[in-house]
């Protein structure tokens, strides 16, 4: 099973790089939002891009919950 990219951006740097990563053959999921990606929990991810500025939680507070609930996932 391939690991999935998901990308977390309330902008078009989301699709641009959502393009870039499949032409190179990777799985991508994206969410406009850190509350959208909580909200539908992913399963396989192997990696998280994140913005760090973004209307409500923001890319930081995003893996600080992550992090205190024990999720580990690799991200940028």
């Amino acid at each position: 099973m391939i690991a999935t990219i998901v990308i977390i951006d309330d902008d078009a740097v989301r699709d641009s790089m959502r393009t870039l990563l499949e032409s190179c053959g990777y799985e991508v999921r994206d969410h406009a939002s850190a509350e959208a990606f909580l909200s539908h929990p992913e399963k396989n991810i192997g990696c998280l891009l994140t913005d760090q500025h973004m209307p409500g939680m923001s890319g930081i507070e995003l893996l600080e919950h992550l992090r205190a609930t024990g999720d580990q996932t690799p991200a940028l």
